[in-house]
C-alpha cells in the first residue's frame, strides 16, 4: 500500500508544482501534514520528497522545511547523462544529435536573432580570437558562442538541450582540441561566417557553414582514432 501511495504522492506533488499550484519559492506542507493527508507514514513522505529533490523540483532546508525550486539545467544534464551512459551512447552518437540541433538553431537564429544578440556574438568571437592559444579558455568561449546562438533563437527548449550536450562532451572536446590546435583557425573562420550569415539573414549560408563546422570536428575525431591517439 505504501509503495503504491509513494509513487502517487510523487506524481501528485510534481503535477501541483508543474501547474504552479505550488509556486516557485513557496513552502510545501510539513511532512506531518502530508503524511496525514495521504494516510501514510512520514518515512514514505520523506522518500517522496527526496525523489522530488533529485528531480530538481524542491529544495529541502533542514529546520526550515521543503521549498519549491526551479529545476536547474544541471538536473537536465545529469538525467540525460545517466540515460545515455546506461545505453552506451558514443561521442559520435552525441555529435549526430548535436549537429541536428545546431542546424535547427542556426536556422532559427537567422530568423530571430536581434541586433544586441549579434553584437554579443561578435564580442564572444573577439574573445575567442584573443584566446586561440589557450585551449581551456577557447573551449569555454566556444561554448558561450554556441549557447548565445541558441538564446538568439528565442526558443528556450533549444537552449536547454544544446547546453546539456555541451556539458556531456566538454571533456572530450577539450582533449580533441589539445591534439589538433591548428583546427582552431578553421573553426574561427567558420564562427565569423556564421555571424555574417545571421546579419545578412542568409539561411543557406548559415546552414552550410554549420555543417562544415560540425564536419571539422568529425574529421578530427576520425583522424585521431586512425592514429591511435584518441579512442573516444
Amino acid at each position: 500500500m505504501d509503495n503504491l501511495l509513494y509513487s502517487d504522492i510523487v506524481r501528485e506533488l510534481e503535477k501541483k508544482i508543474m501547474t504552479n499550484e505550488f509556486k516557485e519559492d513557496s513552502k510545501l506542507p510539513s511532512e506531518r501534514e502530508l503524511a496525514a493527508h495521504y494516510h501514510v507514514s512520514r518515512n514514505v513522505v520523506r522518500e517522496a520528497l527526496t525523489e522530488l529533490r533529485v528531480k530538481g523540483l524542491v529544495a529541502i532546508k533542514p529546520g526550515k522545511g521543503v521549498y519549491v525550486t526551479k529545476p536547474s539545467e544541471d538536473i537536465v544534464t545529469e538525467s540525460l547523462q545517466r540515460v545515455l551512459w546506461s545505453n552506451e551512447v558514443t561521442l559520435e552518437d552525441n555529435l549526430d544529435v548535436r549537429e541536428k540541433l545546431e542546424i535547427l538553431i542556426i536556422e532559427k537564429a537567422v530568423e530571430h536573432a536581434e541586433p544586441d544578440c549579434i553584437e554579443e556574438l561578435k564580442k564572444i568571437y573577439r574573445q575567442m580570437e584573443k584566446n586561440k592559444h589557450s585551449v581551456y579558455k577557447y573551449i569555454e568561449y566556444d561554448a558561450d558562442f554556441h549557447l548565445k546562438l541558441a538564446k538568439s533563437t528565442q526558443n528556450k527548449a533549444l537552449y536547454v538541450l544544446i547546453n546539456s550536450f555541451f556539458d556531456l562532451t566538454e571533456r572530450e572536446l577539450f582533449n580533441i582540441t589539445t591534439y589538433t590546435p591548428d583546427s582552431v583557425h578553421d573553426a574561427q573562420k567558420q564562427h565569423a561566417l556564421l555571424v555574417e550569415a545571421i546579419e545578412m539573414k542568409d539561411k543557406d549560408l548559415a546552414v552550410s557553414v554549420m555543417k562544415e563546422h560540425m564536419g571539422l570536428l568529425r574529421d578530427e575525431i576520425k583522424m585521431l582514432k586512425e592514429q591511435g591517439i584518441y579512442e573516444g
